[in-house]
């Protein structure tokens, strides 16, 4: 089956278009083959139809004899013979079931055929003369019904027979025409079918072997222009698609060759001036390890020098040291000097207070004394009052007699509440005069505590001032000394540093003067590679060129 590789795709189609006409041709012939066979069919159905029509002969040929025999007054068993020998044919025509007509004629035969038995059995009774008298009443109709029936049957029959063979000769022409007019149908649909299969195949498949050659010979500038939604289409669209983005990298690669080119040709620019600039830096690298060796030397003078300024630093910063330590000192008794006086003035100006709190309290208890001496004045009024009226009362219970015994013990009752009231009195008005001593003495000395509170809280301030100016010439004093001593400390840290940097700085000396000996060499070395690097640079120089040229051979 390789074979049909090497076959077009319109030489296929062309091929599946005659398997097609010839599927059509074989299934034309064997429908031919069938209308043929039912051609034959018809004329032998038609000859099955005619089978009846001999029974029907049977039968009228069995009628006229017995017609003939009772005409001529013959032999009654010879009638009997022929009656039962029509009877087998008229089973026969029973058992065919041709159709209903036919059946229904058959069963009134079959009546009149008993009639006429009927007939017969009374006509052997009579004399010659009625016999022809019955003859012509009941027998002649009977018989002439029963022809006229068969001879009805058998018309009925071969009617029928062609009516049937001329239905079928109508459905096998009917069926030779439809058959030619579907083949040909066919064969036309196939021809169009393929025709225009063909054409849709040819037309794509010739552009796109149009534009494959072209592309063969680098030109990319025209696209497919069949777009139709089949398996052609597609393919259309991917070659479209493929050109576009073969455009896309030939740009780029003609674009990138361009910028290579020109990328080449500054660096091989570059490596001239780099190869340039090597060879005066060995030149001068040279100069350098000279230089090296002559520092070294001046730095190892150096760093004994430095080593004794560094000690002389080193005795000035212990001795700012200890300064600075006695200034921190002196300032932090100062400062702790004026929290205690600060704290002492707080306390003495909060008893201050408390002492005018107490004045004033004393002085609203010498108030409050007053009032209690108005109030024990009122009260001792009113006690006169009260002991009067139990007088009073007591005389008028008297006078009551018996009756005013139970007011006269109230009367009692309220006198001694009055004379408990007046002693109470004294004793509250001896209280109050005792407050009032001792409040006018609480009070002077009150007044004496205030004064000699106010002096406390002055002399407190005037020292607390002192402190604050003591604390205020420690903090002037103390950035001064710190500031020395950090200057010397940094002078020592500086110089340390120096010292340090300038032992670093010999050890770095004879390791650059190993290193610059060891950069020569890698610069001779460089210089070399520069050079192969440029011969590349030339060699990338001219597949960039060959590279464009490759380009410009596409047409985009």
């Amino acid at each position: 089956m390789h074979f049909f590789r090497y076959i077009m795709v319109k030489d296929k189609l062309l091929i599946l278009m005659i398997v097609c006409v010839l599927s059509n041709v074989l299934l034309g012939i064997f429908s031919v083959d069938y209308l043929r066979k039912m051609s034959w069919h018809a004329s032998e159905s038609y000859t099955e139809g005619l089978v009846p029509i001999g029974w029907l002969n049977e039968l009228e040929e069995s009628q006229r004899q017995l017609d003939y025999l009772v005409d001529l007054a013959g032999d009654y068993q010879e009638m009997t013979v022929i009656l039962k020998n029509a009877e087998q044919p008229l089973n026969h025509l029973e058992s065919l079931e041709i159709d209903k007509k036919t059946n229904h004629q058959m069963k009134k035969f079959k009546t009149l055929l008993a009639q006429q038995v009927e007939i017969i059995d009374n006509y052997k009774q009579l004399s010659q003369n009625e016999q022809q008298q019955f003859y012509a009443q009941s027998y002649l109709p009977v018989s002439q019904q029963s022809h006229s029936l068969l001879e009805e049957t058998q018309s009925y029959l071969v009617q029928r027979a062609k009516e049937q063979q001329q239905a079928y000769q109508k459905d096998v022409q009917f069926g030779y025409w439809l058959l030619g007019g579907v083949c040909l149908f066919v064969v036309l649909l196939v021809i169009c079918i393929g025709f225009i299969a063909t054409k849709a195949v040819n037309i794509p498949t010739r552009q796109l072997k149009s534009l494959l050659k072209r592309a063969e010979q680098g030109d990319f500038t025209a696209n497919a222009s069949y777009v139709a939604q089949d398996e052609l289409g597609e393919v259309v669209l991917s070659y479209n698609q493929m050109v576009t983005e073969v455009k896309r990298l030939l740009h780029t690669v003609s674009n990138s060759a361009h910028e290579v080119e020109e990328m080449t040709g500054k660096l091989q620019e570059s490596s001239e001036q780099s190869s340039n600039t090597t060879r005066k830096i060995a030149k001068d690298v040279q100069s350098i390890s000279h230089s090296t060796a002559a520092s070294t030397q001046k730095l190892a003078s150096n760093t004994a020098s430095l080593e004794e300024v560094l000690n002389g630093v080193q005795v000035i910063l212990e001795k700012v040291q200890v300064v600075e330590n006695f200034a921190h000192k002196t300032a932090r008794d100062a400062e702790s000097g004026t929290e205690i006086v600060q704290a002492n003035l707080t306390q003495i100006q909060a008893i201050k207070h408390a002492v005018e709190k107490s004045n004033t309290a004393i002085f609203n208890l010498v108030e409050r004394a007053a009032s209690i001496d108005q109030m024990v004045e009122v009260i001792e009024k009113i006690t006169a009052q009260t002991n009067l009226l139990a007088l009073n009362a007591s005389i008028e219970a008297a006078r009551a007699g018996e009756h005013g015994k139970g007011f006269a013990v109230v009367a009692n009752e309220v006198r001694k509440l009055a004379e408990q009231t007046v002693h109470s009195t004294q004793t509250i008005t001896s209280i109050v005069q005792n407050i009032h001593l001792d409040s006018s003495y609480a009070v002077q000395m009150m007044e004496g505590v205030l004064v000699a509170t106010e002096k406390g809280v002055q002399v407190t301030g005037d020292t607390a001032t002192s402190f604050d100016q003591i604390l205020e010439k420690v903090h002037t004093i103390k950035p001064y000394i710190m500031e020395v001593s950090a200057t010397i400390q940094e002078i020592a840290n500086h110089t340390k540093k120096v010292s340090e940097d300038a032992v670093m700085l010999t050890s770095f000396s004879d390791t650059n003067a190993a290193s610059t000996k060891h950069v020569a060499t890698l610069t001779a070395d460089q210089l070399t590679a520069q050079q192969q690097f440029h011969d590349y640079i030339k060699e990338l120089h001219k597949v960039s060129k060959v590279l464009q040229v490759a380009v410009k051979r596409f047409s985009i």
